[in-house]
């Protein structure tokens, strides 16, 4: 297979660019930042296209690395030739993968085809884009060849994709997850200690069981005789209880005797405080709802008052509004000239960058236009940092940092219009007469003087500095004083309001306390809940007042105090040994209560005997069940590692051949090597086996563009692909670069190599 040609419209750096490809060596020698590694790259995509990716890293996101900086369509076509037939791809790229187009057609029809699909260089190769850059294509910053499932399909020649190989690994994965539920840690876990723990419990529950089932015995006799010993305590009480109640009812005339002296002292005590009460008020105590507006109205004179206090207080807007007169003084400017000055200030920079034009007509010639041109660029660098500066300042100075932006975008536009001036009259070759031009040019700068008079006459009413800088401050100033002034207003206008309703609520309080003789001794608040406390009290004494006249009605004057000190005595002995007997009953409650758990317990463990044995036995059965498939999972295993040995060891001998063939090549020696499965590389060095990262950069550069090359006579058998070179040899020695070069040409005989450098010395 061979590249024929390619032509990039547009791919990174690399624009309307054609390329011809020889049938074998292709030296592509062209400065840094010609973009040799973009045309490889190109070619890469071409065959792969470029994956859609989220990464945000331009190293890491090839769509938005290569897209073109000049814009317009991103792609472009490749021509190749494989056995007897010629191709063309034509792939175009978009901002989403989903939007790409690709064609390819057939060079002897002309036609497009379906021979080849999207997947070009998976059907061409047989190998997936990463492999294709660990293979085919060396670059320059990564050579090293590193193993993964699509090389190794194809390196096996026993499968058709990738996916077989990923199967293959899926299938160790599954099986080696399967082993470890089984058994992991040496068997202290896993499914099958679960099980053994399992058996162990069931053991212990049926021994348990036995037990209970002896011990159930020895509690129901115990609980036999507690129940019996409770009868005889429950007999006991009831006879006690039938003495108390016939003394209780001796006791009841005394104590209803004592409960109506009790009921005429309360209704004396409660008498005198009514009476109190009365004196304290003479014109009787406040409604309830008379309270509730007056407690309403002392709450909004404290907000009110509390509202005054925060208004005096709070002069911060006063003192801004202050500070604006003040740097206003009598000089307090209009909307419209502010306006009228931002308009002059905005034309002179418009005017200054047309004479800026015309004075470069005026030199008329193209060293001086170029010089004019490069004179640009400071005022479009500067115009930038001002641009930048100006967005970060509006993190910290909202005012400032708008102004450094707006001017910075200002002298942006500004460079912008006199380069393309510049290039306009760049492309004139003809002399022009410049006496118009110089007629204009004058007329320009008399209006910029002009102009810059007049924005003088205003801004330096203010300030000396920058005239566009004062003019903003002086605008942001104008807008605060409007803003402070009708704060201020407001807040005077709510300060009279809060005033006028503290007055009003004052007076309504002063008005009531002097209705019901109260003194305005203290704090309203404080002599409201005095006044409701004590309508509280009067509520309670009228209430007891006439719940003690109804008790006393219900209790006759003449109670006879029919029980003797000895009766009551008596009762005393017998409500003794009644609680004596509650708590011998109530311990041997709890005790007959204990035994009746203890006896349901042990009958369940008792009766789920079989079933404990039962599941014992089937627990030994999965045990040993699970160590059977454990032995089988793990035998299965261990063959089918040892068959993708076998089957890696295939090509292990054709890579160790042809790296020493190609190592022995470049370093002019002969190498001993071991190469693992994984395509890792040791050399034979003082009689030991090292790692390639014990020898220096240009030993490791010279073993992996060997394994490369090894690799891609591993990879085909007939026809060989193309190899794409992005100066692999920079680390090389004279020496080795030599033999490097000499082995190129050598293949070149029988292989289409593309190499692309960027120093004479290694071509």
């Amino acid at each position: 297979m061979k590249l024929i040609k390619c032509h990039i419209e547009n791919f990174g750096t690399l624009h309307l660019a054609d390329i011809d490809f020889n049938n074998g060596l292709t030296v592509i020698k062209e400065d840094n930042g010609f973009g040799k590694s973009t045309l490889a790259m190109f070619i890469k995509s071409m065959f792969y296209g470029l994956p859609q990716t989220t990464k945000r890293s331009i190293d890491e996101n090839d769509r938005k690395k290569y897209t073109p900086w000049q814009g317009g369509a991103f792609g472009g076509t490749l021509d190749f030739e494989i056995g007897d037939k010629q191709y063309r791809i034509e792939r175009y790229f978009a901002t989403k993968e989903k939007d790409d187009t690709c064609t390819v057609y057939d060079l002897k029809t002309n036609k497009s085809t379906i021979e080849l699909t999207d997947d070009i260089g998976g059907t061409l190769f047989g190998i997936d884009a990463e492999s294709f850059e660990r293979s085919i294509y060396m670059p320059q910053t990564k050579v090293s060849t590193e193993m993964n499932n699509s090389l190794r399909a194809k390196l096996t020649g026993l499968v058709e994709n990738s996916d077989d190989i990923s199967n293959f690994d899926n299938a160790v994965s599954a099986l080696e997850k399967r082993i470890r539920e089984y058994s992991v840690l040496n068997g202290a876990r896993g499914a099958i200690a679960d099980k053994s723990a399992e058996i162990q419990h069931l053991q212990q529950k049926k021994n348990d069981a036995q037990t209970a089932a002896e011990n159930l015995q020895k509690v129901l006799q115990r609980l036999d005789g507690h129940k019996r010993q409770r009868e005889k305590f429950s007999n006991e009480i009831i006879e006690i209880r039938k003495k108390i109640t016939a003394l209780s009812e001796q006791a009841a005339t005394l104590e209803q005797a004592k409960r109506r002296e009790e009921w005429a002292n309360n209704l004396s005590t409660l008498n005198n405080k009514a009476a109190s009460l009365k004196l304290r008020y003479p014109n009787g105590l406040p409604s309830e709802v008379t309270l509730q507006e007056m407690s309403d109205t002392a709450k909004m004179y404290s907000e009110a008052v509390a509202e005054i206090g925060v208004l005096k207080s709070d002069s911060a807007d006063r003192q801004d509004l202050e500070a604006i007169n003040g740097y206003f003084g009598n000089n307090v400017p209009t909307e419209q000239e502010i306006s009228d000055c931002r308009t002059l200030i905005n034309q002179n920079i418009r005017d200054k960058a047309s004479a800026e034009a015309l004075a470069v007509q005026l030199d008329g010639e193209n060293e001086t236009i170029t010089e004019d041109k490069k004179s640009v660029k400071p005022l479009v660098i500067l115009a930038i940092v001002l641009a930048v500066l100006g967005g970060v300042a509006m993190v910290w100075q909202l005012v400032i940092g708008i102004i450094v932006l707006v001017l910075g975008l200002v002298l942006l536009g500004a460079g912008g219009f006199v380069y393309l001036k510049n290039m306009i009259f760049s492309n004139n070759v003809a002399k022009k007469d410049l006496s118009d031009v110089r007629r204009d040019y004058d007329s320009l700068i008399e209006k910029i003087d002009l102009a810059e008079k007049r924005i003088l006459e205003f801004t330096s009413r203010f300030s000396d500095l920058e005239p566009s800088i004062v003019l903003e401050t002086v605008a942001q100033n104008l807008r605060d004083r409007a803003k402070l002034s009708k704060s201020v207003a407001d807040a005077e206008q709510k300060l009279a309001s809060k005033q006028d309703r503290a007055a009003g609520c004052k007076q309504d309080l002063t008005e009531f306390f002097s209705k019901y003789g109260i003194g305005l001794e203290g704090d309203f608040s404080d002599l409201l809940n005095t006044v409701k406390a004590d309508c509280k009290l009067a509520d309670e004494v009228a209430n007891g007042i006439a719940e003690a006249e109804r008790k006393l009605a219900e209790i006759p004057e003449t109670v006879l105090l029919a029980a003797s000190d000895t009766a009551i005595s008596d009762k005393d002995e017998l409500v003794k040994k009644e609680n004596e007997t509650n708590l011998q009953l109530s311990a041997l409650d709890e005790e007959i209560s204990s035994l009746e758990v203890s006896a349901r317990k042990l009958t369940a463990d008792c009766d789920g005997i079989d079933v404990i044995e039962e599941d014992l036995e089937n627990a030994k059965e999965q045990k040993a069940e699970m160590e059977r498939k454990f032995l089988v999972l793990k035998t299965t295993l261990e063959l089918l590692k040892a068959s993708k040995n076998d089957l890696s060891l295939k090509y292990l001998d054709r890579m160790t051949k042809g790296f020493e063939k190609y190592s022995g090549i470049i370093m002019g020696e002969d190498q001993g090597s071991l190469i693992n499965t994984d395509l890792e590389v040791r050399l034979d060095k003082n009689g030991a086996s090292r790692d390639k990262e014990f020898f220096s950069r240009g030993v490791r550069d010279m073993i992996d563009i060997a394994m490369r090359m090894a690799l891609t006579d591993a990879l085909y058998d007939g026809e060989k692909p193309m190899l794409i070179l992005d100066d692999p040899f920079v680390n090389l020695d004279d020496r080795r670069l030599s033999n490097a070069m000499s082995l190129l040409k050598k293949l070149a005989q029988e292989q289409q190599i593309i190499y692309l450098t960027c120093h004479s010395s290694r071509c």
